[in-house]
């Protein structure tokens, strides 16, 4: 009877340690997602500055074609 517990118990601790190592991969894998998510999310806030820096002191001549550029659309005046 004692050889059943033992033999149940490291079958239960085999299983929580499977289920453990499980666990731990899936975490490591969306932390992964969430720093490249991350990484992207800065580069575009960064390319966002730098455009409106570079806008920002445009002429209205300059600063209309750059918007039409952009957007698609023609100047408005």
């Amino acid at each position: 009877m004692t050889r059943l517990y033992i033999a149940g118990g490291l079958v239960a601790a085999i299983l929580a340690l499977i289920g453990y190592n499980r666990w731990d991969a899936a975490r490591d894998a969306r932390a992964e997602l969430e720093a490249a998510g991350n990484a992207a999310r800065l580069k575009h806030i960064e390319d966002a500055k730098k455009d409106a820096g570079e806008v920002k002191d445009l002429p209205d001549a300059d600063l209309c074609s750059e918007l039409g550029r952009v957007l698609s659309v023609g100047c408005p005046f």
